[in-house]
């Protein structure tokens, strides 16, 4: 279906409901049909239909009128009276494998969904902006590739982009993701630290080589990653300062663990890493504070839905009281 979108930017249609208005106690006025956009990181079509919902906990009076498969969202807003018109609409945004956004979409905003695990952060990689369109196109297939995890078929759309264009830091960096699928460790962090060659402000491939040093029990390598990443202010990236406290409790580094898992926890504001409340309480029960310890893994087995190593976390909790109760 095709629709003429910046037709509908450019007029406004008013619907006559001020009498439903005034029955519900609201600010009298029309309602207006506004455009705007979502969006992914990478650039890429957006695989499947968004779900958005209404965000009730934030203000504005709206409802979503139609999702189109290329991202466009029209959608209605309250037109306030006097001084306190609005095209504000606040919404939660899901998508699989993409991070739950809260926003509020005003005319013609554009938002960005973030891929779950290393997403692209708030640092845009100029030299991915710069790839030449070939490169761009082999890059889009090797992600639809991803997404139906045809890890083969990925690897290869993968390699002929950066072949293309050897400078496509993204690339190399998702290139390294689909060669950890493969069980190909060397390869990934090859993959990765081109990427970082690259462009060393970008922040996903610290957090992926990060990652894989922690697999391979390589902790002064993991510590010595986030080292270089922290500085950089990883706001987007709390897996950071996750992996920088698995090295560090590792390490019987227990202050500067800490520190990390809390900045971890304080920053994953989608529960992407419920774990790290479990690590918090080991890390509290190393500094020798019980107490402390089982508050935090107290709220780890009460998370829903329940991890996955909930039974092996209540026989700690478990263990941990009765030491207390001593």
């Amino acid at each position: 279906m095709k629709i003429h979108f910046l037709s509908l930017l450019a007029t406004v249609s008013l619907l006559g409901t001020a009498g439903i208005a005034a029955a519900q106690g609201r600010s009298t006025g029309p309602i207006a049909r506004w455009n705007a956009k979502i969006v992914l990181e990478d650039g890429t079509p957006l695989p499947a239909d968004p779900l958005i919902a209404l965000d009730r906990s934030g203000t504005g009076d709206c409802r979503i009128l139609t999702v189109f498969g290329n991202g466009n969202v029209i959608y209605s807003a309250w037109l306030y009276t006097g001084l306190n018109t609005t095209d504000a609409c606040p919404v939660q945004i899901r998508l699989k494998g993409y991070r739950t956004t809260h926003a509020v979409l005003h005319d013609g905003a554009v938002i960005v969904l973030k891929r779950m695990g290393e997403s692209e952060g708030s640092m845009t990689s100029i030299t991915s902006i710069k790839a030449p369109a070939p490169a761009k196109k082999a890059y889009a297939k090797g992600i639809a590739a991803v997404r139906k995890g045809n890890w083969l078929a990925a690897q290869q759309d993968l390699e002929e982009a950066v072949a293309i264009y050897p400078e496509y830091d993204q690339a190399w960096s998702d290139l390294g993701e689909v060669l950890e699928h493969q069980s190909k460790p060397e390869e990934a962090r090859t993959a990765y630290g081109k990427a970082l060659a690259i462009s060393p402000k970008y922040l996903r491939p610290y957090a992926q080589l990060a990652r894989l040093a922690i697999s391979q029990s390589r902790y002064v390598e993991a510590a010595e990653i986030t080292g270089r990443a922290m500085p950089l202010n990883p706001l987007e990236f709390p897996s950071i300062y996750y992996y920088d406290a698995l090295a560090r409790f590792d390490l019987q580094q227990a202050d500067a663990a800490e520190k990390s898992v809390k900045r971890a926890i304080e920053l994953d504001v989608d529960h992407q890493m419920p774990r790290a409340l479990y690590l918090l309480g080991l890390i509290l029960e190393q500094k020798g504070d019980r107490a402390a310890a089982l508050v935090a893994m107290r709220a780890y087995a009460g998370l829903s839905p329940a991890p996955s190593d909930v039974g092996q976390a209540k026989e700690h909790i478990a263990k941990l009281e009765r030491e207390s109760a001593k």
